[in-house]
């Protein structure tokens, strides 16, 4: 009789953790569009919003503590620390005709660069994304005043947590409207991207369509890297016969939004000013050919918008990525003794 009970003591404990486990693997295969929540949501709200794996926003507002993320208030306090960013080289269009499960149209490399506030804001600078901060973060006393203040955000049973901050500009030319391609790849149960300052476009792909994108790298976030595909670029997107199967979900972020994205979904950013994209997307000439632009348009000539991203592990999150939380260590630890030995 007592062994009896102990099996089924035991067969309970096992079911229970292979269906929380396999809840953590859930995906949608389809989604219908992202609604925005503008209404006042509870802490429990929220997270059951969230614990259905279907990505939203909420007007979550910008509190007097986050406006030291604000371009003003960096470069008055901040200017001499140092932040990642990321610059992507000239793109360049090649239709390829691959597999059905991994092509890439759109191919476009990047590399990474640790510049100074100052500099990051400067007039002459070019079009980037930073991220990867989690370390300015820390330096400067950011890091400690989001995590007295993310109740909100953090789900119950955290095991992991973490922060990063995205500042990201674009640059508009006339001969070439620069944008940022590099995608990421969520897999932390509660990920959310608050945006602080000046509107941000957001492009959001399915789970089912990892396949697409090759991987290229990993930040300290465990979150992985695609630049393969530049989910801005609809025409090539819309002309190429794989690609042109993704489905992409649109959302632009004002200063105040917050968007939940749920595990395994793929997402890019680009800082939004619906003025210049619609005249860098319309024929601004004369009829003599010559570039019809104001002098107040030329002030628009640069755009920017910094978010702060939330990102957390529950217990059992944590367990279904131990593998990739191995390998993500053992390649700090590679880092670090190759640094040490050189």
């Amino acid at each position: 009789m007592k062994n009896y009970i102990f099996f089924t003591i035991v067969f309970l404990i096992t079911a229970l953790l292979y269906l929380h486990l396999k809840s953590q693997l859930h995906v949608l295969d389809t989604c219908s569009d992202i609604p925005y929540i503008d209404s006042e949501l509870t802490r429990e709200q929220f997270h059951t919003l969230c614990s259905k794996k279907s990505p939203f926003v909420y007007k979550y507002g910008v509190s007097e503590d986050e406006k030291i993320f604000e371009k003003e208030y960096l470069v008055s306090n901040d200017k001499h620390f140092e932040v990642n960013t990321c610059i992507p080289e000239k793109m360049s269009t090649s239709n390829t005709d691959t597999d059905e499960t991994q092509t890439t149209s759109n191919s476009s490399s990047s590399h990474m660069n640790r510049i100074n506030i100052d500099t990051l804001f400067s007039p002459d600078a070019v079009s980037h994304t930073g991220f990867d901060n989690g370390e300015f973060l820390k330096e400067t006393g950011k890091y400690d005043i989001l995590y007295r203040n993310d109740s909100f955000m953090r789900p119950n049973f955290t095991a992991s947590f973490n922060y990063d901050m995205i500042v990201s500009q674009r640059c508009y030319n006339k001969e070439v409207n620069e944008k940022t391609p590099m995608a990421f790849q969520n897999k932390y149960y509660t990920h959310v991207i608050h945006c602080i300052e000046n509107p941000i476009h957001f492009k959001l792909v399915l789970p089912k369509f990892s396949d697409f994108f090759v991987k290229t790298g990993t930040t300290s976030t465990n979150t992985d890297l695609f630049s393969n595909i530049d989910l801005f670029d609809e025409d090539s997107i819309k002309n190429d016969k794989h690609l042109s199967k993704l489905k992409v979900y649109d959302i632009v972020l004002q200063s105040g939004d917050a968007i939940y994205i749920p595990p395994f979904w793929i997402y890019a950013y680009t800082p939004f000013n619906i003025k210049m994209d619609m005249i860098m997307n319309s024929d601004n000439t004369d009829e003599t050919g010559t570039e019809n632009k104001s002098n107040e348009d030329k002030g628009l000539e640069q755009c920017h918008s910094i978010c702060v991203e939330y990102n957390y592990m529950t217990y059992m999150n944590a367990m279904v990525f131990i593998p990739n939380t191995l390998q993500h260590h053992s390649r700090k630890v590679r880092e670090l003794s190759d640094s040490y030995f050189k």
